[in-house]
């Protein structure tokens, strides 16, 4: 059995080309000014989550914490984020969702409810259920203690050579 005939190499090739594509297909975040992708997200996590650091907002979404500050400053500047007191660290500040970048937010989330409805007339809801279970284990699987050997074994030996 060669990578290509792998059903788990099937399952990661064909999530890195939806996500591409949704990129692609959602560019730029429809519902009002100017929003990236990227942007986006954070803004959802600052919805969902609450008030977080750019530390953890990177570790979550499993990039750089440069590449979410870059994100954020834009945010800010565009009056959608703001810093907050951190009482548990004065140098990193919570970062926070503000009324109008909630009201952005809420702008785009209204078109994607729209498409999502459209697009998903077109699967059962027993297919699509099954497949976030599974992104979802995949999700988990990556913070298991088994990837983390995984990874030893197969990228961090090899990066430490």
């Amino acid at each position: 059995m060669t990578l290509y005939d792998m059903p788990i190499y099937e399952v990661f090739w064909r999530t890195r080309r939806l996500f591409q594509r949704l990129g692609t297909e959602f560019q730029p975040v429809p519902g009002g000014d100017p929003l990236t992708g990227a942007q986006r997200a954070v803004l959802e996590f600052l919805d969902r989550g609450g008030p977080q650091t750019v530390p953890d907002i990177a570790r979550q979404r499993s990039v750089s914490r440069q590449h979410i500050q870059v994100g954020v400053n834009a945010l800010a500047e565009a009056g959608w984020l703001e810093d907050r007191p951190n009482p548990a660290h004065r140098r990193s500040p919570l970062i926070a969702i503000t009324d109008r970048g909630r009201e952005r937010l809420r702008a785009a989330q209204a078109v994607e409810e729209q498409i999502a409805a459209a697009i998903g007339q077109h699967f059962a809801a027993h297919q699509l259920v099954a497949a976030a279970a599974v992104l979802g284990e995949l999700e988990t699987f990556f913070d298991s203690q088994a990837w983390q050997d995984i990874r030893q074994e197969f990228i961090d030996k090899g990066e430490s050579q």
